[in-house]
């Protein structure tokens, strides 16, 4: 039996490629041979129209590999029946909310960019579940979060001039340099950066 896990992301005639971002699948294949257990994979998860970013795992597994109550031997055991498993851990694809802002610090009236992300989870209201719906971003999600931009700004000692841009977002939708700071968010709930001459500075000095 293979274990193997691969990232990926919908691909362009997936149904819900504007709900779903990134997300990685695990597999279970009872093959003889590493080869036939990956190209059985990768043709299951194409068919459901998902492109394959990278294989992450590729190993033999037994029933040994698995604590008693691990969810996953129940995925092994089950693949010794059907021969094939597939278990997709999905994401949204908008899960963090961003907003571009001119900023003013109040003892310097130095102004420079600041960028506010905050994650869709940290809005969820009592009795909704996910991030991934189609309309979570709404007028009333957005305002709370340029509210919390605002907030946020005037806490570190600076006044908002005006909100240039705001938008939900996914991390390949930021500059690879700004990737850092969507974890930041994902991590902590909301990550403040401001922007001095196009150098980024997490602490507001």
């Amino acid at each position: 039996m293979y274990f193997l896990s691969y990232s990926v992301k919908p691909s362009k005639t997936h149904p819900e490629r504007q709900r779903y971002g990134d997300a990685w699948v695990n597999c279970w294949i009872d093959r003889k041979t590493l080869r036939a257990a990956d190209q059985i994979a990768r043709r299951e998860i194409e068919e459901q129209n998902w492109d394959i970013v990278e294989r992450e795992t590729a190993e033999v597994v037994t029933a040994d590999s698995y604590a008693q109550d691990d969810i996953n031997l129940q995925y092994y055991e089950q693949a010794l029946v059907d021969e094939t498993v597939f278990v997709y851990h999905l994401s949204p694809r908008y899960p963090v909310f961003g907003a571009i802002a001119e900023v003013e610090q109040d003892s310097t009236q130095k102004r420079c960019s600041a960028l506010y992300l905050i994650t869709g989870e940290s809005l969820l209201q009592k009795g909704e579940e996910s991030v991934a719906e189609l309309n979570f971003w709404d007028d009333a999600r957005r305002d709370k979060a340029i509210s919390a931009a605002r907030e946020a700004i005037k806490d570190a000692g600076w006044k908002v001039i005006s909100i240039h841009e705001s938008w939900p977002c996914g991390r390949d939708d930021l500059a690879e340099d700004m990737r850092f700071y969507f974890d930041e968010a994902e991590e902590n709930g909301a990550c403040l950066v401001f922007i001095h001459d196009s150098q980024p500075d997490a602490g507001g000095e």
